[in-house]
């Protein structure tokens, strides 16, 4: 796979043209290498190192996504077999996409890429990039996260918007997650003693707005994946019901009680129906 040698902006270029459209390219470029030349100079600040094993780079889980009884779309989150260096700090690459299938491409044709990339040792996001087309709707975000400053800055294009939206935001929560970052931090938890009614709590960034994530253990389930039958992790997140929701408990998680902690399934009662989403390839996995 492509090595992109992200240290002190040597060979940025090459890096934004493989990731980032070029019309975002001229925006970010000075803002990204005075951002990564200042890390080295805010190194007195320390990061968490969170030791994990559950996941490597390489890895790639591919989920089947069903709306009701129709198979809707194929989702993967990757780590590229790469390491991306963000100053002095060693990093993965991880790409989401998400793309709709069959029948549903002449409904509401879904187009999504996400790249997050994530501290190896702190596991903490610095750069954020979203591009998404979804029924015609278009959003383009770019974050560059100063961890040592708790800070982000944001910047936002896409239909309905002539230009660019620039934020600056302060006072962060510390070691502020991303929507997809918190996906890796979540596997890495100690479950040995977690008891039914635990909450592990997050916070991360997205849409330009900080948000509290938690996930309230309810148990253990077995059950059938493309692993066999296994012995399964069960969490609700806490969601706000009457909107998206009937419920506070319509969406839960199951993730495998073993050394990988993959999350097999998700399931979703809306208030417009239920979404189904199932594990259907794992690769390259950590054990």
């Amino acid at each position: 796979m492509q090595k992109y040698d992200f240290f002190f902006g040597k060979q940025i270029c090459s890096f934004y043209s493989h990731i980032i459209p070029s019309i975002v390219m001229k925006h970010l470029f000075f803002n990204l290498i005075a951002f990564l030349l200042s890390i080295p100079l805010m190194a007195q600040v320390e990061l968490p190192y969170i030791q994990h094993h559950t996941f490597k780079k390489g890895e790639k889980l591919t989920y089947r996504v069903h709306y009701g009884l129709v198979n809707a779309a194929i989702a993967s989150i990757e780590i590229l077999d790469t390491t991306v260096m963000i100053g002095n700090r060693p990093s993965f690459h991880a790409v989401v996409k998400a793309n709709t299938s069959g029948a549903f491409n002449s409904i509401y044709k879904v187009n999504d890429r996400y790249d997050s990339f994530i501290d190896e040792n702190a596991l903490v996001p610095w750069v954020f990039t979203r591009r998404t087309n979804e029924g015609g709707y278009v959003i383009h975000q770019d974050y560059l996260f100063n961890q040592y400053k708790n800070r982000v800055k944001a910047r936002r294009s896409g239909s309905g918007r002539k230009t660019y939206t620039d934020i600056i935001k302060d006072s962060l929560p510390p070691n502020i997650q991303d929507i997809f970052s918190v996906f890796y931090l979540f596997r890495t938890l100690n479950t040995e003693y977690m008891e039914v009614g635990d909450l592990q709590s997050f916070t991360a960034y997205f849409d330009e707005e900080v948000y509290p994530i938690q996930f309230r253990y309810v148990g253990k389930e077995f059950m059938k994946t493309i692993f066999g039958k296994v012995e399964c992790l069960v969490y609700v997140p806490v969601v706000q019901k009457g909107r998206v929701f009937k419920d506070e408990n319509d969406l839960k998680i199951w993730v495998t009680n073993d050394k990988n902690k993959i999350p097999v399934r998700i399931e979703a009662e809306l208030m417009v129906g239920s979404i189904k989403v199932d594990l259907d390839k794992a690769e390259h996995l950590a054990n």
